[in-house]
């Protein structure tokens, strides 16, 4: 594997993963996601400046789970 990490940060990092222990691995997963979502979402509005948010959020469900799921839970009647 390629990497530009220093071997002494990489071995820091995860020394530090070890000692967050499950719960802090688990917050650090659900906060990095959360992030990447909301910058995807923020990407997508630079795109398409036209669209509200409900067809942002629709784009968003559409790119990312499917269009049969968006068009499930958007276009309902």
């Amino acid at each position: 594997m390629t990497t530009d990490t220093h071997p002494s940060i990489a071995e820091r990092q995860i020394e530090l993963l070890r000692a967050a222990g499950n719960s802090g691995r688990f917050a650090a997963t659900m906060a990095m996601s959360k992030a990447a979502i909301l910058a995807s979402r923020a990407a997508l509005r630079r795109l398409h400046p036209e669209l509200n948010e409900r067809e942002i959020l629709r784009l968003w469900v559409s790119l990312n789970y499917g269009e049969d799921l968006a068009r499930r839970v958007f276009d309902r009647p």
